[in-house]
């Protein structure tokens, strides 16, 4: 494998995990379920938590100057039109 950012670093040892703890886990089916929905609602927490200044940092890190965007902002949710496409004009002004 090739080298992981931090967050890739965080995102697959999370995976790795859960993926043993499943395999391993002396419960039943049902229990090891709801302990994966509550570990995947943790994941979903940790992921909401980006540093848009770091980002643009790794970016920068990885690409020249004119390839980093303008602004960056974090939304909850990507609007999508009807044919399941990004909608631009529902997106917020930056």
């Amino acid at each position: 494998m090739g080298k992981k950012s931090g967050f890739g670093k965080f995102a697959f040892g999370a995976l790795v995990g859960v993926g043993l703890g499943m395999l391993f886990s002396p419960k039943s089916g049902k229990e090891n379920q709801e302990d994966l929905k509550k570990k995947i609602e943790e994941l979903k927490k940790e992921v909401k938590k980006i540093d848009v200044e770091e980002l643009n940092a790794f970016i920068l890190s990885k690409k020249p100057p004119y390839m980093v965007p303008a602004y960056t902002m974090q939304i909850d949710k990507i609007p999508l039109n009807q044919n399941q496409k990004v909608n631009k004009r529902a997106l917020p002004a930056p």
